[in-house]
C-alpha cells in the first residue's frame, strides 16, 4: 500500500513461486508476478506468516518503470530501498499529497523508512525529474524526516527537507524552477519558470506557519485569470478590460513576485498578506484557501496595469 499501487479487480495476472518452509520461516523463491502492464520478480521471506524481507530485482508497476526494490523488517517497521533507471511516481505523489487521513490509511501505522536513488522520475503534466535522491522516514501520519534532491528537466536544482526534533518540525522547499515542481506534484499547472522558496515551522502536533516566496515567473493560459479581467464585478458597470479600455492579454502574464504568509493545519490552509506583483497585473489576497469542509473564503484587490499604478507621482 505504501507504493500507492494495487492490482485492480478483474485485471488478469499470474503469480508463480517455489515455496520452502523451515520452522517458522517460509521462503518464496523465484517469485514472479506479471500482468499486461506490470511485473515483479524476486524472492520473499515470511516469519510466522508476516513479511520479514523481500528482494525484487525487477519492479515494473507502470509502463516504463525499471527499478529494483528491497524490503527488510526493521524493529516494528520496514526499511525499503529503491534504485534504478526509471520510475513513474504519480501514484505515490497522489497518495502523499492527499489529506492526512487518506495518506495514513494508505501507509498504515507501521514505521517506515525509504531510501531511493532513481535516474528518472515521472510526475504529472509530463514533468520528469532526474538524479533523484530521497531519504524518508515516518510512523503513520507523522513524518520523522524527509530529504530530497533532484534536477528538473530545465536543469534547475530542487531540494526538499522536513526535519523534526524537540517537539518541533520544519519544512523547507527550494527550486530554481517553480513551475516544474508545481506541475510535477500536480499542485498547479499554469505556472512557468521562476524561483520558489517555502519555509514552514511549528510544533510537531500542531499547525505549521511560515511563508512562500516566488520571483520572476509566468502564469500561462489560466482560465480564472481570463475570466477575472473580462467579467463585470458585482456593484460595478464595467469589467477590468473595459475600465482600462483594452483587452488585457492573460495568455502569458509575467509576475515579478508572488508572496504569502501561510498557516497549514489538519484539513485547512490559510493565507495572509498575499501579493502577486507584475508589470501588467497585480493583486493582493488573504483568507482561507480551503477548510475541513473544502470551503473557500478569500478576499483581495485586483489592479490591472500594475506597473503604471505603482509609480510614485
Amino acid at each position: 500500500p505504501w507504493a500507492g499501487w494495487s492490482k485492480g479487480p478483474g485485471i488478469p495476472a499470474n503469480v508463480t513461486f517455489v515455496m520452502a518452509k523451515s520452522g517458522d520461516t517460509t521462503t518464496l523463491s523465484d517469485f514472479d508476478l506479471n500482468g499486461k502492464t506490470f511485473s515483479i520478480d524476486g524472492g520473499v521471506v515470511l516469519v510466522n506468516g508476516a513479511l520479514s524481507s523481500a528482494r525484487f530485482s525487477t519492479v515494473k508497476l507502470n509502463p516504463g518503470d525499471d527499478v529494483a526494490v528491497s524490503v527488510k523488517r526493521s524493529g516494528k517497521g520496514y526499511a525499503i530501498d529503491i534504485s534504478g533507471s526509471a520510475l513513474d511516481a504519480r501514484s505515490l505523489i497522489k497518495q502523499f499529497t492527499s489529506d492526512v487521513d487518506t495518506a495514513t490509511k494508505a501507509t498504515g501505522s507501521d514505521a517506515i523508512s525509504v531510501s531511493a536513488d532513481v535516474n528518472s522520475l515521472t510526475g504529472f503534466h509530463n514533468e520528469t525529474l532526474s538524479n533523484l535522491k530521497l531519504d524518508y522516514s515516518a510512523a503513520g501520519s507523522r513524518v520523522n524526516g524527509l530529504k530530497v534532491s533532484a534536477t528538473a528537466s530545465s536543469g534547475a536544482a530542487i531540494s526538499i527537507s522536513n526535519t523534526t526534533g524537540a517537539g518541533k518540525r520544519a519544512l523547507n522547499v527550494r527550486s530554481a524552477d517553480a513551475g516544474a515542481i508545481l506541475r510535477f506534484l500536480n499542485i498547479y499547472e499554469h505556472m512557468e519558470g521562476g524561483s520558489i522558496t517555502l519555509a514552514l515551522a511549528g510544533a510537531s502536533d500542531g499547525p505549521m506557519k511560515g511563508q512562500v516566496d516566488s520571483h520572476n515567473f509566468f502564469v500561462v493560459n489560466e482560465p480564472k485569470l481570463a475570466s477575472l479581467v473580462s467579467t463585470t464585478p458585482a456593484g460595478d458597470s464595467r469589467s477590468l478590460n473595459e475600465a482600462v479600455k483594452a483587452n488585457i492579454d492573460t495568455s502569458r502574464v509575467k509576475f515579478e513576485r508572488g508572496f504569502s504568509e501561510i498557516e497549514k493545519g489538519a484539513g485547512y490552509l490559510k493565507l495572509a498578506n498575499g501579493v502577486l506583483r507584475g508589470p501588467r497585473i497585480g493583486t493582493t489576497f488573504q483568507g482561507t484557501l480551503y477548510d475541513r469542509n473544502n470551503n473557500m473564503d478569500m478576499t483581495g484587490t485586483f489592479m490591472p496595469v500594475y506597473g503604471i499604478n505603482r509609480i510614485c507621482l
